[in-house]
């Protein structure tokens, strides 16, 4: 996955998922260059389950997910495990 903000471009490949009392704690992976920790609590799901469920777009892609991966694989993309030997992905 990748993360851009006007601080950094990360490449976040997904490590570890865990529980920190009512806190979704998902970290990067362990060979990741800058180390992360995502802190997701309840109210972030439920705004994202709201949201998700208003957008069309986002919709589509969920019921699409098979033809945009066929699609991301055949035109060079790729997944987190094979992104470091392959090309980047373009800045925004």
């Amino acid at each position: 996955m990748r993360v851009i903000s006007k601080l950094a471009q990360i490449d976040f490949q997904f490590g570890k998922i865990g529980r920190d009392d009512s806190l979704l704690v998902i970290e990067s992976d362990q060979d990741a260059r800058m180390p992360s920790t995502v802190y997701v609590s309840p109210q972030d799901v439920v705004e994202f389950l709201k949201r998700f469920l208003i957008s069309p777009r986002a919709i589509v892609f969920v019921l699409g997910l098979p033809y945009f991966l066929y699609r991301w694989k055949k035109y060079g993309q790729t997944t987190a495990s094979e992104r470091s030997q392959k090309k980047a992905w373009p800045t925004v």
